[in-house]
């Protein structure tokens, strides 16, 4: 799906309801994320990094963005590393296969980047000070985030897919969770998201999801699903394979 993004930012009295962005910033001068570019409104809400000097090309953020005439502002950002945590084996942080340049031999890392079927894609490493352990991904049924198990905290209403992100300590097999959070953006979840990632093998009934994202959709041809491809994917409610008449 292709969405006209600009035509369909809104926003509405009360707090942001239309449009989010989830991907990597490419370039700076505000932001460049998904092709689009996309400047700062005065009052922008940031989580997960402390100004907007600090951003920089390669790391993963999801943004509520309006249209302020032909321009794009964002609202909000949060910033959304997928992993912070220790390196505990040859190309490997918190048990996971991280693929990319750059991953030290060992000590504490926060990895920006994607999930994929075969682990994570790195659009960034950068070493870790002191701090809790994260990771933000899929919820699995049984304690599991991505394909890290969790442990101290047993979450209530999640559907497998759905973006969580567990915060604690690390214990060399499993995350002894001190928080979790649902969802990527700051507030409530927009209704029209594009995002970047990877796509999930399709299960037996089709359905196959944006594994990053936690955006479904599902297909009657399951071999034309690339899991091994970088795509860009529109969303409507969460759903991809939505009608393009939903939007007028």
């Amino acid at each position: 799906s292709v969405c006209a993004l600009p035509g369909f930012a809104s926003e509405k009295e009360g707090g942001i309801t239309g449009t989010g962005v989830v991907g990597q910033i490419t370039e700076l001068g505000s932001i460049y994320v998904n092709g689009l570019h996309i400047k700062f409104a005065p009052e922008m809400a940031l989580i997960g990094i402390d100004e907007i000097a600090r951003l920089e090309p390669g790391m993963t953020v999801a943004a509520q963005i309006t249209a302020q005439g032909a321009a794009l502002q964002a609202q909000s950002l949060r910033h959304l590393p997928v992993l912070t945590g220790p390196v505990t084996g040859p190309g490997q942080v918190m048990g996971v296969p991280v693929h990319g340049a750059g991953l030290p031999d060992q000590g504490r890392v926060e990895i920006d980047g994607f999930w994929s079927e075969t682990g994570v894609m790195a659009t960034r490493i950068r070493a870790a000070s002191d701090g809790a352990d994260r990771v933000t991904g899929p919820y699995r049924a049984a304690g599991f985030v991505g394909s890290i198990g969790f442990s101290a905290i047993q979450p209530r209403h999640l559907e497998p897919g759905e973006i969580i992100t567990v915060r604690g300590a690390y214990s060399g097999e499993t995350l002894a969770a001190s928080a979790l959070e649902k969802g990527v953006f700051i507030g409530d979840d927009p209704k029209l998201v594009l995002a970047e990632g990877f796509l999930s093998n399709p299960d037996q009934a089709g359905q196959y999801r944006l594994i990053g994202a936690g955006l479904v959709a599902y297909t009657d041809q399951p071999n034309m699903i690339d899991p091994g491809e970088k795509v860009y994917r529109c969303a409507w409610n969460g759903a991809m394979d939505f009608d393009l008449a939903a939007l007028s």
